[in-house]
């Protein structure tokens, strides 16, 4: 299969979840998936934009190797790494380095060092814990402790101002929209997506929450974009 670095709107219409979603299938069901690229063999600075997208890290986790444009090169180390510097940022709140924009992906990699970050999880599940995804969302911190992660999010964003206001109803209350929309995204992923058919831990997966801001209307979209 071949992956390309870029993919034009890809946040707006999904595609980059989309691609990610297809690539993670098509390794599950390959005995020796290896994944091609147009990246050269050496720079550091491709390496870390092509895994800054999900559909990139997906491709360097499920794939036995991920080709250069040399078409001899194997990258998946190199990629691996630059992936794992950003996934620690993650874990240490260090979310302008996850932010690309106005949006930012918060990253889980199963069986990663960092796979449970310490900003959305009380502590680190135990093994029946993963076992029995219902016990696992319950190890997920409050809806107001989501909220806080969404303002910081935000902040890291660098939203102007005017933005910040327009949102300030939805982070702030004894409801907490915002916070009780993440809190239950987090339990339904755990409780509906973290085993795999036959109720089993998977060997490889990522899970990936996207937190954006978006003013986006029809026709500011490229035709092109629409037509597709």
């Amino acid at each position: 299969m071949e992956v390309p670095k870029t993919i034009s709107h890809g946040g707006y219409l999904g595609r980059s979840i989309a691609l990610a979603q297809l690539i993670a299938t098509w390794a599950t069901a390959c005995a020796n998936p290896r994944i091609r690229t147009p990246l050269p063999m050496d720079s550091p600075e491709a390496h870390q934009s092509f895994v800054s997208r999900i559909h990139g890290l997906t491709a360097a986790c499920y794939a036995h190797k991920v080709t250069a444009k040399d078409g001899k090169a194997n990258l998946r180390k190199d990629l691996l790494e630059a992936a794992a510097r950003r996934i620690n940022a993650m874990a240490q709140r260090q979310f302008a380095q996850a932010a690309k924009g106005r949006m930012t992906e918060l990253v889980f990699v199963h069986r990663a060092r960092q796979q449970f970050h310490s900003a959305t999880y009380r502590c680190h599940p135990t093994v029946p814990d993963l076992m029995d995804p219902q016990r696992h969302g319950n190890l997920i911190v409050s809806p107001r402790e989501m909220n806080a992660l969404i303002r910081n999010i935000l902040v890291a964003q660098n939203l102007r101002k005017s933005d910040v206001k327009l949102l300030a109803p939805l982070l702030q209350g004894k409801e907490v929209p915002l916070g009780h929309l993440l809190h239950e995204v987090f339990r339904n992923t755990a409780e509906h997506a973290y085993l795999d058919s036959s109720g089993r831990l998977p060997t490889k997966g990522i899970r990936c929450i996207l937190i954006a801001v978006r003013e986006c209307q029809p026709h500011s979209l490229q035709a092109d974009a629409l037509a597709s």
